[in-house]
């Protein structure tokens, strides 16, 4: 997004010059002078003063309201703005939400406050009431029903008579027969189906100028059940240009880029607009810190200030320690070398994975192998964008053929790691794994243990692992697969403090991570009566 142009260009401007769309920047300035001229700040020592709109906050208000039809209505039905908090969006909200109920000249406007929980939903409209309280004019034409929390015009002959303003949530089943002219959806993250948010969009049809505006930051869940990200995902097909006919969606996006270094605090600059503005350097530069130094924090801080979608509100392995432990080394460096192979087999539709693991000088080197059906790595890649097929092409995984795992195919891996290195046991989980475990022992000669996973047997090396990655003595190849499954994993712990790794989502896996813990059994056997070495995490 260019910062100098007065609006934000899309590559589905294109199509909407050819249906006859043009640009009228006087549109968005009028809506910027209304905002300017009726809202005032609230808190702070300079309550009182009028909102001055930040450079992000013009262009979009000139992009949103600037494009027109050939009918001289808005371009714009949708707007979905996806910000890191701590921006002003809900205040942003709040004023255009005063725009549309007192200005936008729509008959007998119907306004909504959309979230998941009534709190939320009361945020801005909280704000509102705060713009109206500052503002004697709007006072006089705005009833405050604060016990139902509506905001209703005053039929003074002034201001349309009928409208009104409501919180709505979606703590209970979709609301039926609204007639939204417009709505804000926030913090669509957090959402969970999208009943609530079907019901507003389809009772707009027959308003003449409907605005849906979803504003948010990211979230945790990246399963695809909630609204949340799927919405942001439809915001980026767009913004790349892989849809290029919907040109009555606004997709507004201010995120660091997932590979991007999530310690630089440039690049939270970056994507944070209203950087020393609304909130100032230092109170980023204190939340960057906390999460360098407690691992705990990186994800809240990377979700809610850089938003990225991270995946679990939880991280058990920091990315800092994972990335510093990510090596340069091949098969080829071990040929011959003693290792422990550690077997995690999976249902039949989802992703296998076993490990080679090598211990050289107190250091551990992790070789991963990955496998999943063919057909569900395709369905996979298009509903949950998990990009196997990519991996494949790398090398990285491999797709058995059918819709089904091809335990041939595993089989015949670890008989060419077998005859490789030398293995001095197969760890595997018994789960799924007998006719294979018994197939390897009729053809090889190896030491084949079964390792369930319990937190009896599991957690003295699930602490094992966690602390070689801590203190660098772990060594991966940087598989992108095993690097998922890392940023999947979340360790949950019993009563008496013992952990377990987990994956986070219904969709995430994490089976390269157990197969690593699997093969690190062999280094943290197992006593019955040996005093746990747990670690809080």
């Amino acid at each position: 997004m260019a910062p100098n142009t007065p609006t934000i260009e899309l590559p589905t401007d294109a199509a909407a010059i050819r249906e006859g769309c043009f640009l009228d920047l006087s549109y968005g300035e009028y809506v910027c002078e209304v905002v300017e001229s009726i809202c005032t700040l609230t808190t702070g020592k300079f309550q009182g003063q009028p909102i001055t709109l930040l450079p992000w906050q013009r262009r979009l208000i000139h992009t949103l309201y600037g494009w027109r039809t050939k009918g001289n209505r808005r371009r714009f039905t949708t707007a979905h703005v996806w910000i890191p908090r701590k921006n002003g969006k809900t205040e942003l909200a709040a004023a255009l939400t005063l725009y549309h109920l007192l200005f936008d000249h729509e008959a007998n406007p119907n306004i909504y406050f959309a979230a998941s929980s009534i709190d939320q939903a009361n945020l801005a409209y909280l704000a509102t009431t705060n713009f109206i309280l500052n503002n004697a004019d709007i006072r006089k034409a705005t009833w405050l029903r604060r016990h139902i929390k509506r905001i209703e015009i005053v039929r003074n002959g002034t201001y349309p008579a009928g409208g009104f303003c409501q919180v709505l949530s979606g703590s209970g089943r979709a609301k039926q027969g609204l007639n939204c002219s417009f709505a804000v959806a926030d913090e669509v993250a957090e959402w969970g189906n999208r009943e609530l948010y079907d019901a507003i969009k389809l009772s707009m049809a027959a308003r003449s100028e409907p605005l849906m505006l979803t504003i948010s930051t990211a979230g945790y869940d990246k399963s695809g059940i909630g609204i949340g990200y799927e919405l942001y995902r439809y915001s980026k097909r767009i913004q790349s240009g892989e849809i290029i006919d919907d040109y009555r969606t606004l997709p507004v996006i201010y995120e660091a880029p997932e590979e991007s270094d999530w310690t630089d605090l440039e690049e939270c600059k970056s994507c944070n607009p209203s950087f020393g503005h609304i909130t100032q350097p230092e109170f980023y530069t204190q939340l960057l810190t906390e999460a360098k130094n407690e691992p705990m924090k990186e994800a809240a801080y990377r979700t809610f200030h850089l938003n990225q979608w991270v995946g679990n509100a939880k991280t058990w392995l920091p990315s800092l320690w994972w990335s510093k432990c990510a090596d340069t080394f091949t098969a080829d460096d071990f040929d011959g070398q003693p290792c422990v192979i550690g077997v995690d087999l999976s249902m039949r539709h989802d992703l296998t994975a076993y490990v080679c693991l090598f211990e050289r000088n107190g250091h551990y080197y992790a070789l991963p192998r990955f496998f999943i059906p063919e057909t569900s790595a395709q369905e996979q890649q298009i509903r949950s964008k998990i990009p196997y097929l990519s991996w494949s092409k790398a090398d990285q995984i491999t797709l058995t053929p059918g819709e089904s795992i091809f335990y041939r195919a595993v089989k015949e891996s670890l008989e060419d790691d077998l005859s490789r290195f030398d293995v001095l046991e197969l760890r595997f989980d018994p789960y799924g794994a007998k006719a294979l475990i018994e197939s390897i022992e009729q053809d090889h000669i190896v030491s084949c243990v079964e390792v369930r996973q319990s937190r009896p047997h599991m957690s003295p090396a699930t602490v094992e692992f966690y602390n070689w990655i801590k203190e660098g003595v772990f060594h991966h190849p940087n598989n992108p697969v095993l690097n998922w499954n890392a940023q999947n994993a979340v360790a949950r712990e019993d009563n008496l403090g013992r952990p377990l790794v987990e994956k986070g989502k219904c969709l995430q896996r994490v089976d390269g991570i157990t197969a690593s813990i699997i093969a690190a059994t062999y280094h943290t056997r197992y006593q019955d009566d040996e005093p746990a070495r747990y670690l809080v995490v």
